[in-house]
């Protein structure tokens, strides 16, 4: 076991008994030789009745299955085509899968060969395949009906740090001989805590040390004819008297604020069965959200920081949104084509050469780029977007509706909370703020947020200008022309309050984008170049540069603080509440979710308090 959940992932290596991958490590096939789909569906999906149970599934239930060991997927794939065959249209998959040594993409498709029944499910997981960053990774599948997760890690340490139930676990790790450190009851224990009563277990091995762990973290265990060769497998049936939590379905949800924290908060409920009324009085998107281009990047570190692991995590996870929504659909949308960063400091230079050094940003994510500033870098998926469009994208596709009204105020009860709207009052389950700094006057926050004001300067291209397809970032940014004008940006001014234009701005925007890339200014027209307007909008920082997403009190929770990143930001966050309202496993560790909780800084203060008290006794 490694002294952190989130060591360096490297890929499995292997060799080939003809079409079959068997792992160099272990000394060990992934699947058996006898038929690995075969052995698959006896062990796991018969071991665990779930044609059954996916069939008695009700309208908006969710199954959760827990494995050890995603290997090449054939169990998942497996899984995936008995819940088509046998759940209900309305109910959902959740798949939860750990893996130390994911194979790479070409030894994936390989192995996927042997199965060309799920050749379609095949593609479209090779098409997702996560990059091999450590944590948790999302995929989704028929329009979100089906999620992977992916844990990235070790198996025990990935589950000490994952909260919620499972219905139903495949221990799939390579043989207890071959691969000691899986089979420990420290896994066991896991196991047991994200169980419930009605949990059942399945795994191909019958070793004694197997089934007795199994029995002492609370498990009814026995022997059963196994696969093929094999002469028994084992199940398992949990003996906790905790009932399966119930899942909140069919729930009514407001969320205030349109922008993207909203937005993608509507979205994500949206996609879990939730009806969800969307407020804003001035529309879709209009405040800091506005801006006609936007940037979709990170900031590479080498330290594993939960602020950058958050910045790691949420730019995965928004690229696969941006994947599973198709998302920019149009040039006149934007393009996710790469992005090169140039060095604004010294600092920033040393910090982006250690991040090109380290593990944590593997080749396929972050790349050294030719001709260019040493300490530059490249990011092959980021790109630029127009956060209106991709806000109208969302809504279009989950159909939901706004209502052009304001917040007033909330009264939390037993029942729900009302909300009280300038419209009128509504009744939901739940409420969800997402309305920047004005959070801070609609609920009690544990902390000041900041308000630094930012303005983007639009200049009109050229045909030349019209050449340069990728965006750039140095200290501000440029972005390709969409609808004939090129966003640069942006000022940074905490003290500033106007909400007027400034033309010192546009010349301090205009002046380092002369400086980093003289080259894309004169491709502009240089100090001729059309200006032609500017904007200008307000970002809502935390002191720690985190955003605040989470649970407020019983009913209301906040997606806020997003900064300068609110596109690569709020999906992550997005998904962290929707999945907590609607008592999902959710799509980040536990450590993570703690460092964006609206609490933490409460929780801060009542560590210093007491710090301070036991010094002075």
């Amino acid at each position: 076991m490694n002294d952190t959940p989130f060591a360096a992932i490297s890929a499995a290596t292997i060799s080939w008994r003809d079409d079959t991958p068997v792992s160099l490590e272990h000394d060990d096939p992934y699947f058996s030789l006898d038929g690995g789909d075969r052995e698959c569906r006896h062990v796991f999906i018969e071991g665990n009745d779930l044609e059954r149970r996916f069939s008695a599934l009700e309208h908006g239930d969710c199954f959760r299955i827990g494995e050890t060991g995603f290997g090449t997927g054939l169990n998942f794939l497996e899984t995936w085509s008995a819940f088509e065959r046998c759940a209900p249209a309305q109910a959902r998959l959740h798949f939860v899968s750990t893996e130390i040594r994911p194979l790479s993409h070409p030894d994936l498709r390989r192995a996927h060969q042997a199965w060309p029944r799920h050749s379609a499910r095949c593609t479209q997981l090779q098409a997702q395949w996560p990059a091999m960053t450590p944590g948790f990774h999302t995929l989704r599948f028929e329009q979100g009906r089906v999620l992977l997760t992916l844990l990235y890690g070790d198996a025990t340490q990935q589950l000490q740090l994952l909260d919620g139930h499972i219905d139903a676990w495949f221990l799939d790790g390579f043989a207890p001989a071959r691969n000691e450190s899986l089979w420990q009851q420290t896994l066991y224990a896991e196991i047991a805590r994200l169980s419930h009563a009605d949990t059942t277990v399945a795994t191909y091995s019958a070793a004694g040390h197997v089934r007795r762990g199994l029995a002492a973290a609370g498990f009814a265990v026995k022997k059963v004819p196994g696969f093929a060769s094999k002469r028994d497998m084992t199940v398992a049936t949990s003996t906790l008297a905790q009932p399966r939590p119930p899942l909140q379905s069919g729930r009514h949800i407001v969320v205030a604020g349109a922008g993207l924290a909203g937005v993608t908060v509507a979205a994500a409920l949206h996609a879990r069965g939730q009806t969800v009324t969307l407020l804003d009085p001035a529309g879709v998107a209009t405040e800091g959200s506005g801006n006609p281009a936007g940037i979709v990047y990170s900031t590479p570190s080498a330290h594993i920081t939960a602020q950058n692991r958050f910045y790691q995590a949420s730019y995965l996870h928004a690229l696969a949104w941006m994947h599973h929504y198709g998302f920019p659909d149009s040039p006149a949308s934007g393009r996710l084509n790469g992005l090169v960063q140039l060095p604004a400091s010294e600092r920033h230079r040393d910090k982006a050469l250690a991040a090109l050094e380290a593990d944590f940003w593997p080749p396929t994510l972050l790349q050294q780029p030719a001709q260019q500033p040493r300490g530059s870098y490249f990011l092959p998926g980021a790109g630029y977007i127009s956060p209106r469009q991709w806000c109208k994208h969302l809504l279009e596709h989950h159909q939901i509706p706004l209502l052009t009204a304001a917040l007033d105020s909330f009264d939390e009860h037993d029942g729900g909370v009302t909300v009280h709207t300038s419209e009128g009052a509504l009744s939901a389950d739940a409420l969800v703020l997402a309305t920047a700094h004005a959070a801070s006057q609609q609920a009690s926050l544990d902390v000041s947020l900041k308000r630094i004001r930012g303005q983007v300067s639009l200049v009109r291209s050229t045909p030349e200008s019209e050449k340069q397809r990728q965006a750039l970032c140095h200290s501000g940014y440029w972005t390709p022309a969409m609808a004939g004008v090129h966003c640069v940006g942006a000022s940074f001014n905490l003290r500033e309050t106007t909400p007027e234009p400034r033309p010192e701005d546009d010349q301090h925007n205009l002046a380092q984008l002369q400086q980093h890339a003289p080259q894309l200014y004169a491709a502009m027209g240089g100090d001729k170049l059309a200006l032609a307007g500017s904007r200008v909008g307000f970002r809502c920082q935390s002191p720690d540069f985190l955003p605040l997403a989470g649970q407020l009190s019983a009913r209301v929770y906040c997606s806020i603080a997003h900064g300068s990143r609110g596109i690569t930001g709020t999906p992550l966050c997005a998904d962290i509440i929707a999945a907590s309202i609607c008592g999902d496993l959710p799509p980040a560790d536990r450590q993570l979710r703690d460092a964006l909780s609206p609490g933490r800084f409460r929780a801060r203060h009542e560590r210093r308090r007491r710090a301070r008290q036991a010094s002075t006794e």
